[in-house]
């Protein structure tokens, strides 16, 4: 369950109102995420324009060929490196803790669901839930 369905942002540094919202949704475990880095990575896209499709192969490729190769073409993305923290709400221990990097995304819920897909399997393998 999403904590910010439980309480309300600016009520996110009082301890004990976090607790309550914990204790009163039932959980018995409270996985906290944490950004750790941010590197920003250059990505390219290599566009390479083909005007004349009817040559055969040879003389497709002959010195005065018209396609053009654009290098400028890409943009900027983001790695990213999450901490992650299992706490017992019962015990008030840690029990887990691991850190997840990303690979290059624009796509919120694609990162997201790579997280998923790596932090999960750590956890179920662990016997942790």
């Amino acid at each position: 369950v999403p904590s910010y369905t439980l309480i309300r942002e600016s009520a996110t540094a009082d301890r004990a109102q976090l607790r309550k919202a914990v204790e009163g949704a039932g959980m018995d475990g409270v996985l906290a995420a944490r950004l750790v880095r941010v590197e920003a990575e250059e990505t390219s896209l290599q566009a390479f324009n083909f005007e004349d499709r009817s040559a055969g192969f040879y003389s497709y490729y002959s010195s005065d060929s018209t396609g053009s190769f654009d290098p400028s073409l890409g943009g900027e993305s983001n790695n990213i490196t999450i901490h992650f923290d299992l706490y017992s709400v019962t015990g008030s221990q840690l029990l887990w803790a691991g850190d997840a990097a990303t690979f290059p995304s624009t796509d919120v819920k694609q990162v997201a669901a790579g997280l998923a897909y790596t932090v999960i399997p750590a956890l179920k393998k662990q016997k942790l839930i």
